[in-house]
């Protein structure tokens, strides 16, 4: 069996073991305990790891390294959506926003939210809370030092699914900026025109968000481009033909 074929075969057979756990997470192995029993003893410790490095660089090197032990097992709960309260489950998501790998930490978060998972016993905030705010620092980090962030269809996601729920103004306004930051990075004039729209919106709910000089500069932009019949965008004008001598 070659190398490829037997890592394949490992992580097909991980996540079926993980989605009958998922499914019957009471299940005993042969000493008396579940799988879920020992995933949540590993959790225990990796968490414990955490709490003794006092560098944040680190940190997040360790949850990169840690996060691979519980990916197949959070694979098979996604697809058989026990729906039960699963501390793995939302520290794991925890850990995949903090290392960059927003796509996966928003499908759990989904998940989490849909079954109304509780956040980790650390944590004050909810998690429709914590999914707007940290999705939103993430994406205004991004466009702070130039890095990548959860983008655009990330974030409309996580505003889709956080639509209606009680959070504080200030944290509604994170994620309306940084939704604004990936639509105007796009370019478009239509998606200057949403940007424009999700600045205003986060200026109504914080008014020192720090947006407002953006939020003019940007309006100037569209208005230019709204009176240019080529959208202000120079590679749709032809050039004129000059007379020939």
């Amino acid at each position: 069996m070659s190398n490829l074929f037997r890592n394949h075969f490992e992580r097909v057979q991980a996540a079926k073991a993980a989605a009958k756990t998922a499914a019957d997470p009471a299940a005993e192995t042969m000493d008396g305990t579940t799988p879920h029993d020992h995933l949540m003893a590993q959790l225990t410790t990796h968490i414990s790891q955490l709490k003794g490095v006092q560098s944040t660089e680190r940190k997040v090197e360790l949850k990169a390294e840690f996060v691979g032990t519980y990916l197949p097992y959070i694979e098979g709960v996604l697809h058989e959506e026990p729906g039960m309260n699963d501390p793995i489950m939302t520290q794991v998501m925890v850990w995949l926003l903090d290392t960059g790998e927003f796509a996966k930490a928003a499908e759990i978060a989904f998940y989490a939210l849909e079954h109304d998972l509780d956040m980790p016993s650390r944590f004050t905030r909810g998690l429709a809370v914590w999914m707007a705010e940290e999705f939103g620092e993430a994406g205004i980090r991004s466009e702070a030092d130039g890095t990548e962030g959860p983008g655009l269809f990330v974030l409309r996601d996580i505003a889709e699914m956080t639509d209606g729920k009680d959070m504080p103004d200030q944290v509604s306004a994170k994620l309306h900026k940084a939704l604004g930051f990936a639509f105007e990075r796009d370019g478009e004039t239509q998606d200057r025109r949403a940007a424009l729209v999700h600045y205003n919106r986060a200026i109504e709910l914080h008014d020192k968000c720090g947006l407002k000089k953006r939020r003019d500069d940007l309006e100037k932009k569209v208005n230019a481009a709204d009176q240019d019949p080529d959208g202000g965008n120079p590679a749709n004008r032809t050039q004129t033909q000059q007379p020939s001598p």
